[in-house]
């Protein structure tokens, strides 16, 4: 009986084993992969986003308006991402701000990105010229709450589309996402 009892064991154990590894094995072939940045957003429609108002505006994601031009103290780029985000997305925000630009400097310049468009990042968020020409257009990439307006937006955005909006900066990979 001990030995019908301990075979009985060993095959659900074994089972069970099994179990988990097919199911181990199904989350590493679902695992997430993400659409190319160019299925994101491309040049052509950031550009047209840019010059053109949308035919209805979203209830949910307003497009930043450019700042005030009242004359007020200087913003850092963390008091704007306080002033911006919402609360629960600030820390994160903060992270990104750590990681993407070293200095947290509102007027930081990156370095020529090796890709083939020879583009470059710019401001507290240090969003790329050539993939959102709108935030050259739309306001003064120095500004610092024009940079958190713009940041959230490309967060919003994100999350929409992917369902991680962190993904949009490189930098907190590992960190955020």
């Amino acid at each position: 009986m001990k030995k019908i009892a301990f075979i009985l064991g060993a095959l659900l154990i074994a089972l069970n084993i099994a179990v988990v590894k097919q199911s181990l094995h199904n989350d590493a072939e679902m695992a997430y992969k993400p659409a190319p940045v160019e299925d994101v957003i491309s040049p052509k429609v950031a550009a047209k986003a840019a010059t053109t108002a949308p035919e209805q505006p979203q209830a949910k994601a307003e497009k930043p308006k450019p700042p005030s031009t009242k004359a007020s103290q200087p913003l850092t780029c963390r008091e704007a991402i306080d002033q911006v985000w919402p609360t629960a997305l600030r820390d994160g925000a903060k992270i990104v701000l750590e990681h993407e630009n070293r200095s947290e400097d509102p007027h930081a310049v990156g370095g020529v990105n090796p890709d083939e468009y020879q583009s470059r990042d710019y401001g507290c968020f240090q969003i790329n010229d050539y993939w959102h020409p709108a935030y050259f257009s739309g306001g003064d990439w120095q500004d610092p709450k024009w940079a958190a307006e713009y940041a959230l937006q490309i967060y919003q955005g994100r999350q929409a589309s992917e369902g991680n909006g962190w993904r949009a900066w490189y930098a907190v990979e590992g960190i955020l996402w």
